[in-house]
This record gives structure tokens, C-alpha cells and sequence, in this order.
């Protein structure tokens, strides 16, 4: 059983969520928080303590699906060489809107915005890769 964790990250504030390969039954927020300077440190403690496998890293590309100065930000944040597992990039245009929909919903009140986008970025890439989900 793999464990995945999706990460929306903004200018101040990030959003995890996870899903656990034939047990979830859809990926479920997690933790939100504001960015500090030892971020990539304290991702790289919760991988190891929560013994995640695969990390998926929502990347802002342009609505047309091309790089931007904030993509390739991001993408010189998360290097693969800087974890110890293997990384992934989604491509995570309006899942913060996306995010506010689900937000809407009693079940999800509880969870910020960026725990939400986290998971839609997580979801996303599962249904790219094929990996089943069924939807809540």
C-alpha cells in the first residue's frame, strides 16, 4: 500500500492531503500552515514520519498549459535530488477555486482552502495515473 502526498503551495500559506493506495477510498485534506524558512526541512521530517512514498507538487503552469516565472519557481524549489522519494508535478491551474467549491460542502468545512486545493492537486494526479478512486 502506497502512501501519496499532494502539496499545494502558495506565497505564504501550504496544503497537504493524502491518500493511502487500496485503502482511501479519495485523497482527504490533511495539514495547512504557514510557510517559514525551513519548509522543505519540515516536508522532508513529515515524509520520513509518516513514511510517505510519493510526493505530488501542485505547479502553477499558464492556463494554456505552458511554464510562467511561477512554474519554473516551483520547479527549481522541488528539486527531486532534495527528497528522498520520488516527486511528482501536477498541474494545479484553479484548484484554489476548485478548493472554495468543495469548501462549501459541511464536510469540508473544517479544512482551509489550501488542505483542500492539496487534494484536488492529489486527485488529479491519481486519476492521470490511472489509480482508482471513488468519489465521495
Amino acid at each position: 500500500m502506497k502512501l501519496f502526498l499532494g502539496l499545494d503551495y502558495g506565497d505564504k500559506f501550504f496544503g497537504l492531503a493524502k491518500f493511502r493506495e487500496s485503502m482511501d477510498i479519495f485523497p482527504y485534506p490533511w495539514k495547512e500552515g504557514l510557510i517559514k524558512t525551513n519548509f522543505k526541512k519540515k516536508l522532508n521530517t513529515i515524509i520520513e514520519e509518516e513514511s510517505i512514498d510519493f510526493l505530488v507538487i501542485g505547479i502553477p503552469y499558464s492556463l494554456n498549459g505552458e511554464s510562467n516565472q511561477q512554474s519554473e519557481k516551483y520547479l527549481q524549489i522541488f528539486r527531486q535530488e532534495e527528497f528522498s522519494i520520488p516527486i511528482f508535478y501536477q498541474e494545479e491551474s484553479l484548484s484554489s477555486k476548485e478548493a472554495e467549491i468543495f469548501q462549501k460542502r459541511k464536510d469540508y468545512q473544517k479544512f482551509s482552502n489550501h488542505s483542500i486545493a492539496a487534494m484536488i492537486i492529489l486527485r488529479d494526479f491519481l486519476i492521470s495515473k490511472k489509480i482508482s478512486l471513488v468519489y465521495p
